[in-house]
């Protein structure tokens, strides 16, 4: 679910600052708050704050999901309701609470489906398709994952709404399909997918999905042997992450290269790409599992 959580804001809020991703950005806003009515546009200020803190400081992040909550309760605001419980879904899935988090996104996707806001729907869906992918319910995901395809196909709103948004979302949906066959085992299936995931997010210039999408290519080609192919993917990735300092997935790919290195019996070379990631995991205390 990397990364797509943060378009949640988009909806709500659109503020040409909503992604800034910066402590005076947040000090601004949360003085802004202080003197702003109580309207839709404060329920999405109460949501960009969320967003910016849900990992830097997860719980006072929960606290703006639940004044937005309460706040859009009082004006009757749907949008703020559903796109609320989906943040507060996204607090517990980031602390493993899984049964909240299902609770919360199933929440918001019924309210949404019911005021027919299919791009919360949307979200809710691939949260929830996520959770049951971590739960190895490949079948179910499988299932929740085409059910948001076909959402998207049969809404020409979301499809217009693509030339306004950094990224595609149904790219996402291949991704995360992509992943879950590579996890079931169906190698070209996974390839398939993934492969529909880079060209939309090619088509859409969004750089570190594409790295995303490229170092999911690099384990699918690992896994069928291909480790030649697998490292020239996870290289490409692997220049993107560096780039846009996703130290995280920095140290995440160069492994992966390091392993194929093994494959190779080119140990030297393993050996580089080992250190280099242990290096940045050092450097910046990474201490979660990678995926």
């Amino acid at each position: 679910m990397k990364k797509f959580v943060l378009l949640c804001v988009i909806y709500l809020s659109i503020s040409e600052f909503a992604l800034a991703q910066n402590k005076k950005y947040v000090d601004s806003l949360t003085q802004l708050l202080k003197i702003r009515p109580d309207d839709t546009l404060k329920v999405g200020d109460y949501g960009t704050l969320h967003e910016q803190l849900m990992f830097s400081n997860p719980e006072l992040a929960l606290e703006y999901a639940k004044k937005a909550l309460k706040l859009s309760k009082e004006l009757n605001y749907n949008t703020g309701i559903a796109s609320s419980n989906l943040q507060i879904g996204n607090y517990y899935y980031n602390k493993n609470s899984i049964d909240s988090a299902k609770y919360y996104y199933n929440k918001g996707s019924k309210i949404a489906k019911l005021n027919s806001i299919t791009l919360v729907q949307i979200f809710a869906n691939h949260s929830l398709a996520s959770i049951e992918k971590d739960s190895g319910n490949y079948n179910e995901a499988i299932d929740i994952v085409m059910r948001n395809i076909n959402l998207y196909d049969k809404n020409q709103q979301l499809k217009a709404l693509h030339n306004k948004i950094p990224f595609n979302l149904i790219g996402a949906e291949y991704e995360l399909l992509g992943e879950i066959q590579l996890l079931k085992g169906n190698y070209n299936i996974a390839l398939k997918e993934t492969l529909n995931a880079l060209r939309f997010f090619e088509q859409t210039k969004d750089e570190i999905r594409k790295a995303d999408a490229l170092k999911q290519l690099g384990n699918i080609e690992k896994a069928l042997g291909n480790n030649e192919s697998s490292i020239q993917y996870s290289r490409e990735a692997l220049n993107i992450y560096e780039k846009h300092e996703d130290f995280f997935y920095q140290s995440s790919t160069a492994n992966q290269i390091g392993e194929n290195y093994i494959k190779l019996k080119n140990y030297n070379k393993a050996e580089t790409y080992f250190k280099k990631s242990l290096k940045i995991i050092s450097r910046h205390k990474i201490i979660k599992g990678w995926s």
